[in-house]
């Protein structure tokens, strides 16, 4: 699994597929909240997927509206929320990651 190396490091250019093989990049994270907003009948997201867009990126959008660059600054925390709210989280432990990581 080459989901813990950064992608913007060469560590990543030592990773090859053997011959006849091809390395799959999958995102599992979307996926996984596609499944939650069907199981939740979520409108509003489902059009979001429908339509092709970011649901991480139009939450941060739908919180503090702004341009494209200023909601991609804050995409990561909206996914830890998002996430983490599906996931069972407390917002005890939402705050304590995203303090973690430096997000005040």
């Amino acid at each position: 699994m080459l989901h813990s190396v950064p992608k913007q490091r060469p560590l990543r250019s030592f990773h090859k597929a053997l011959p006849g093989y091809k390395l799959v990049i999958a995102d599992y994270t979307r996926q996984e909240a596609i499944i939650i907003a069907g199981l939740s009948k979520d409108e509003i997201a489902i059009e979001l997927f429908e339509a092709g867009k970011d649901i991480y990126l139009e939450m941060v959008r739908l919180f503090v509206g702004g341009n494209n660059q200023d909601c991609a600054d804050f995409r990561k925390v909206s996914k830890t929320v998002v996430l983490g709210l599906n996931y069972g989280r407390s917002e005890y432990s939402i705050h304590e990651e995203l303090t973690r990581t430096g997000f005040r």
